[in-house]
Parts: structure tokens; sequence; C-alpha cells
């Protein structure tokens, strides 16, 4: 019996309270260990489709993640096994230092504090951001609060990560050491990019989203190419 995906979506919609269709049936897998980047235009569904995976929205259609409903009764689950890095690092980050940001998720998960501090400890080193722990994030470079907040989704050892234009305001060799925690992470990923050398670097398999369908699906240099998206 072939093994279940980590993420399983199936004929996912979404509208706007304004009646505006975001979503109009997306069906879409995610396996253990794998990167897909999400390309398209802007407006195509690609973040909100990110969104209601961690039941930020709600629409209709199926969505299992490692096999449970997320819906109200096991939302908790979800989101202990998906990990969201927004696009602006400013939206994630909201306590005085970046140790106490880090363990904010262990701390409201009921671990004890010697579980915590190993936690926040193992998260700065994956990142490489091991002596800035009492730093304020606000005094962090660009780079350093991507790699920040991506400590915090770490710390709580999720099975997937979504992540939504990381390489926003990153300057080249912050964008290269991003690229490099992230190949390094054994977590499966979903990339929300316009940077195909980034999609390149990073995915196996890309989507590409489209008036909130997906219309093309392959390597990513093949659906750059069926969608001219270069």
């Amino acid at each position: 019996m072939d093994k279940a995906p980590l993420l399983e979506v199936e004929n996912l919609r979404f509208r706007y309270p304004d009646g505006a269709a975001a979503l109009a049936g997306v069906n879409f897998r995610l396996e253990e260990g794998e990167t897909v980047a999400l390309l398209g235009p802007n407006g195509a569904g690609k973040t909100t489709f990110l969104h209601l995976l961690v039941g930020l929205l709600n629409g209709q259609g199926r969505v299992q993640v490692v096999g449970r409903p997320v819906d109200r009764a096991n939302i908790a689950f979800a989101r202990s096994q998906i990990g969201l890095l927004f696009q602006d690092s400013n939206d994630q980050l909201f306590m005085p230092t970046v140790a106490e940001d880090i363990a904010f998720g262990p701390a409201n998960a009921r671990y004890q504090e010697h579980e915590v501090l190993q936690r926040v400890r193992q998260a700065l080193a994956t990142v490489g951001l091991s002596g800035l722990g009492e730093r304020p994030p606000h005094h962090l470079s660009a780079g350093q609060k991507r790699l920040a907040a991506l400590a915090g989704i770490l710390a709580m050892e999720p099975k997937m990560i979504l992540l939504d234009e990381p390489a926003t305001f990153l300057d080249p060799p912050a964008r290269a050491h991003l690229i490099e925690t992230l190949r390094a992470l054994p977590q499966a990923k979903i990339v929300v990019t316009h940077d195909i050398s980034l999609a390149r670097a990073l995915a196996q398999r890309a989507v590409f989203f489209e008036k909130g369908r997906i219309v093309a699906e392959g390597s990513v240099d093949e659906v750059v190419q069926a969608r001219s998206w270069l």
C-alpha cells in the first residue's frame, strides 16, 4: 500500500467576503521530504492557499494533514504539523528578544522549561544565529529576522514548512545563507516565490497557479517553459 502523503488537498475553493473567487478547485499533494514551488502571477491564489492549509482562512473542499482533516476539531494538530513563514518577518517577531520569540511556541505548548531552552538553542544553531538570542528582533538585519522567524518555526518541530516569498528584502549573502539553511532542513516545504533561481535551488517540483487553479505541474524548468514565465 502506498504511503499517505503528508498533505492532501482535494477540490479546495475559497471566496472572499466580497464574492471574489480566490481558489476555484485546487488539488494538491505533498510527500514527505519534498519541496514544491508555487509559481504564478500576483492574485492567483498562492498565499490564500497557504493560509487555508493552516486554518487562517476557511474554505470548501478537503484538506488532510498527516491523514487528519483540517477542521475545528483538528486545527491544533494541523498547526503543530505545519509551520508558516510569513513574507514580512516583522509580522512574526513580537517578543523582546530573539530567544523569547523562539521560545514562545514551545512554552505555550507547555513543554518543560529545560525542553524549551533546548529547542531554542537547537533552533538558533540550525539557522546560524547562535549568540544572538538576547538581541531584540528589531536590531537584526532583514536576513537575520527571516532566520529568527524560521527558528521560531523549527522550535516546534513541524513536519512541513510553508514559505511565502522567503527571499523578499534579502541581500545576496543573506539570500544565499537562507537557501543553504532551507536545503539542509529535513522537513517537506511549500515555497511561494517569483524568484525562479530560488525555486530551482530548493524545489524538486513546481505547480503554477492562475486564476485560483493549478494549470501546470512538473519540474521548475518544465513549468517555467510551459507558462513562458521568465
